[in-house]
């Protein structure tokens, strides 16, 4: 069983987080067997995306596909060339967005079990859905959340409310056993937690120090985001009018300065995922048991009635280190699924030699082909997570994804095609 510690920086959360710490249980579920097909994909893709920011994986992923255009443009022409280029950046930065929402799907990971009945509530004050790079539906977000042992949570998309809104009023004509506490994630030069938010506030509107101002005007409490990514010091957003900070940020803990600057304040001091997708929560907020409206739930956090749970041995410094975000990823995918592995290499061997020798490429002129079905996935993908308007008949991201996983087998397939044709080609003029 892994030890869980708490911090708090008032009586009252400490006496929360202690009693949190000791009467919860961490409960590990392994991945299902017959996910094996998909498990070689995911161990590339959670260990080549182990970077601080999720444009170096793009930008590692375009290098490769760069890479294999270049070889093949060589070899074959530079038609065959852009037909490879297309095919490789879908099937990388696709599939990367496929196992993000695939891997929050299938039922396994972590979950946090309270005693039954809890003295306290478990909370997660900051998570994204599919209108801000996430891979669930405001509704599917709570439904994830009382999964995993919270039953508070804190929709927070990027510069929006209205996802918010509408998960709180999911959870009331659904009778969800969840408390819904609609804000947004400021993200300017240093972003911001405003829970409770009424209308949007965005980086474009006003600078970080104006829309702490308008964020309290509204009513609402400010917390800075894992500020140890932005720009301005926790004493000048303590000056602006933040009530407290997020001092773990799923794996992330936030620096000794910054812990003790809580500890003297008595401010709140919360442990968010930061979710987006996944299902392995490394950390929560306890809040008291009589936190039952969103507004209790930010009276209990101004306060100080609050402390975060988290494990030690999963902990990461604020300041990014491959060594350690990729020893811990692979110690994550060893415990979850590293019997899987092999089946899945085995798996996906035995179809390409059978595909290879039973589904001959057959030489054609393919590059037209494979722009059409590359540019229909490609703004299918960009209309998907273009939520906005997604309140009427724009489909969901699940509809990009299927047509992604028809576009990329196919375009792979045509430039198979594509080869072969330049290879005919070539030799026609060779012979003559």
């Amino acid at each position: 069983m892994e030890e869980i510690a708490s911090f708090a920086t008032t009586p009252e959360g400490q006496r929360l987080g202690e009693l949190a710490a000791a009467s919860v249980q961490i409960v590990v579920e392994p991945r299902p067997w017959w996910t094996f097909p998909c498990e070689p994909w995911h161990w590339w893709v959670r260990l080549s995306s182990a970077a601080p920011h999720s444009f170096h994986t793009a930008a590692l992923y375009l290098a490769l596909a760069a890479l294999a255009a270049g070889l093949t443009a060589r070899k074959y022409g530079w038609r065959t060339g852009l037909c490879a280029l297309v095919t490789v950046t879908m099937a990388l930065i696709g599939g990367l967005q496929a196992e993000g929402w695939l891997y929050t799907k299938i039922p396994y990971g972590i979950r946090w079990q309270s005693p039954s009945p809890a003295p306290f509530r478990l909370a997660n004050l900051h998570c994204h859905s599919q209108a801000s790079g996430g891979s669930l539906m405001p509704e599917d977000l709570l439904a994830w959340h009382l999964s995993k042992g919270y039953t508070v949570v804190a929709i927070t998309d990027s510069n929006k409310t209205y996802p918010g809104v509408r998960a709180a009023v999911a959870a009331q004509s659904s009778h969800l056993p969840v408390i819904v506490v609609p804000g947004e994630e400021y993200r300017g030069s240093t972003h911001l937690l405003m829970l409770n938010l009424k209308e949007p506030i965005r980086p474009d509107q006003c600078d970080v120090q104006e829309a702490i101002g308008r964020a309290r005007d509204q009513g609402a409490l400010v917390i800075g985001a894992h500020i140890w990514t932005g720009k301005h010091s926790a004493d000048q957003l303590l000056g602006w009018g933040v009530a407290g900070f997020e001092v773990s940020n799923g794996r992330t803990m936030a620096d000794p300065a910054t812990l003790d600057l809580c500890r003297q304040r008595g401010l709140a001091a919360l442990g968010t995922l930061d979710f987006r997708q996944g299902n392995q929560p490394r950390t929560a907020t306890v809040l008291p048991l009589d936190a039952n409206t969103p507004a209790l739930v930010q009276q209990a956090l101004q306060q100080g009635h609050c402390a975060t749970l988290y494990v030690p041995r999963w902990s990461e410094p604020a300041q990014f280190s491959l060594a350690v975000t990729l020893g811990h990823r692979f110690q994550d995918l060893s415990d979850a699924g590293g019997a899987l592995l092999l089946p899945g290499l085995i798996f996906w061997t035995t179809l390409a030699t059978l595909a290879y020798r039973w589904i001959r490429p057959q030489p054609r002129r393919s590059l037209g082909l494979v722009m059409a079905l590359a540019g229909l996935s490609g703004i299918l993908g960009l209309w998907s997570v273009w939520w906005k308007f997604k309140l009427g008949w724009f489909p969901r991201l699940e509809l990009a994804l299927f047509l992604w996983a028809l576009a990329c087998p196919s375009c792979g397939y045509l430039t198979l095609c594509e080869a072969a044709y330049r290879r005919q080609q070539a030799a026609q003029v060779a012979g003559a």
